[in-house]
């Protein structure tokens, strides 16, 4: 009997989520501090085997059952049509309180004869306004929770009989470790959703997208998450 066998503590996918960055990062921030999380997990799962070969095995299993679950991320997601509305909401809201703002003055150059010269860049359809508006948002998906639906939304192809809502509208009891993990899980699909169409999306905005069509942008046309004959917001809020 080989008293020096040292298995790998089991951990969760959720568990592995703390090692995430928080969702204001861009993108390629989030990526980096992904794979270095990644990273880490190997190390303490390599120093944590030696020789033991049964050990070796639990790693590896351990290993591959966190990578899967980063790779299901935005795909695991029940009602996608009603999580992918709550993102749109959300972006609809800060695109509707948006101040105005004075256009990005890029003459930072002189010519022969002493005269600033440069672009001056409409503020609305700034690459900056788009990062801005982007970046962050899906902090917001930890203030909704999946609910029971009194009835399904008419076009609404999903199965499911729940969908998104605030929080402050959610009108079942649940505790405080729910909240957490369903914030937890619309969090992942925003920042999944984000990243895949995030050029896309700044795109939409630089050419001048409307609060009102939102929705149908992401929802609809880019991401396909909802049927197109869905005219209203199934989403609660």
């Amino acid at each position: 009997k080989n008293d020096d066998v040292r298995l790998v503590p089991e951990r969760s996918y959720d568990d592995n989520l703390d090692l995430l960055p928080p969702g204001n990062a861009s993108a390629d921030a989030r990526n980096a501090s992904q794979r270095a999380a990644s990273d880490r997990i190997a190390r303490e799962a390599i120093e944590s085997i030696g020789s033991d070969p049964l050990a070796m095995w639990a790693s590896i299993g351990w290993i591959l059952t966190v990578l899967l679950g980063w790779m299901a991320g935005a795909n695991a997601i029940e009602s996608k049509c009603t999580a992918c509305q709550a993102v749109a909401h959300e972006l609809t809201s800060r695109m509707e309180k948006e101040l105005p703002r004075n256009a990005l003055d890029m003459r930072h150059r002189l010519d022969a004869k002493g005269q600033r010269y440069g672009p001056v860049i409409d503020y609305k359809t700034s690459e900056l306004r788009a990062l801005e508006l982007l970046d962050g948002l899906c902090d917001t998906m930890h203030h909704y929770v999946l609910r029971k639906r009194e009835k399904k939304p008419e076009g609404e192809e999903s199965k499911s009989s729940r969908g998104w809502t605030k929080e402050h509208s959610a009108k079942v009891g649940m505790s405080k470790a729910e909240k957490k993990e369903h914030g937890r899980r619309l969090f992942n699909y925003c920042a999944g959703l984000v990243e895949e169409f995030e050029d896309d999306i700044a795109d939409q905005i630089r050419k001048e997208l409307t609060a009102e069509g939102v929705e149908a942008a992401i929802c609809q046309t880019l991401a396909h998450d909802c049927p197109t004959r869905s005219t209203s917001p199934n989403v609660e809020l």
